[in-house]
């Protein structure tokens, strides 16, 4: 799991620890972008290597556990690996992984954890795949759009009976904002301003209640390091309801049968 910055309490382990059965038991998980639905390492370079018109599809990648990601601009959704050195600039914990070859191919300005470049210092804790709307997808060289645009996250209630956030985190001199949704109508509202270059920064939803959706509106560049669920509970797999099921019938059955035979 990411570090961040403020403790969330109950948080479970990370997606890719965890198989749809076990998201069943947790109390809460923590997307961070690292891994798909099935546990798979995501590699952010190598998933946009691909071309314009064959890309993975980023935000159908946890779809199979209740998580749909979209857009509503022509950027696509890619990932960028925040871990990285800039070019011409250092990084303090030894990442090599290139933020970017020039100006205008890959950012520096995503880049996490303790380095710097030009006038820019930036210390946080590393973020790892972050989630962006790519600039100049099918390049090699992923880039966030300054462009701007809204990602939204959907949950889909057939597969998901409890979906409350904790935490969002942002990165880099984001402007915009957060609108979550709840499932009794109401709505909550969280403006992203005076962010500076490298910034991580985590917003707390002060609501306890259910989550329908929400969006993040960049009004320019940024990118989202992950998102805290205080709750992520899927709906039984059948097979664990009959199982269940027939536990209970075998239990009680084996009860009448002893009674027969204590009556004896």
């Amino acid at each position: 799991m990411k570090k961040t910055l403020n403790i969330v309490v109950g948080v479970a382990s990370a997606l890719g620890i965890m198989g749809t059965s076990q998201l069943a038991q947790a109390a809460g998980f923590n997307l961070d972008f690292e891994t798909d639905a099935s546990g798979n390492a995501l590699d952010a370079i190598a998933l946009d290597t691909h071309g314009a018109n064959d890309r993975t599809d980023i935000g159908s990648l946890w779809s199979s556990i209740g998580i749909d990601i979209s857009t509503n601009v022509s950027a696509p959704l890619g990932l960028f690996q925040s871990n990285c050195l800039p070019q011409g600039g250092t990084s303090n914990d030894g990442f090599t992984v290139p933020c970017n070859s020039s100006s205008s191919d890959g950012d520096p300005d995503l880049a996490t954890g303790d380095g710097s470049y030009g006038s820019i210092t930036y210390n946080t804790p590393p973020q790892g795949n972050v989630l962006i709307l790519e600039e100049n997808p099918g390049n090699g060289e992923p880039d966030d759009d300054g462009g701007g645009g809204t990602i939204t996250f959907d949950f889909n209630r057939a597969l998901l009976t409890s979906v409350k956030i904790g935490q969002i985190g942002l990165i880099d001199d984001a402007e915009g904002e957060i609108v979550v949704n709840f499932l009794d109508g109401t709505s909550y509202t969280q403006e992203i301003t005076n962010l500076g270059e490298n910034d991580l920064t985590f917003f707390t939803i002060p609501s306890d209640k259910q989550v329908a959706n929400f969006s993040i509106e960049f009004d320019g560049s940024g990118a989202i390091s992950g998102v805290v669920f205080t709750e992520f509970q899927a709906v039984p797999e059948p097979l664990t309801i009959l199982g269940a099921g027939s536990a209970i019938a075998f239990g009680a059955s084996f009860k009448r049968k002893l009674a027969k035979a204590k009556k004896k």
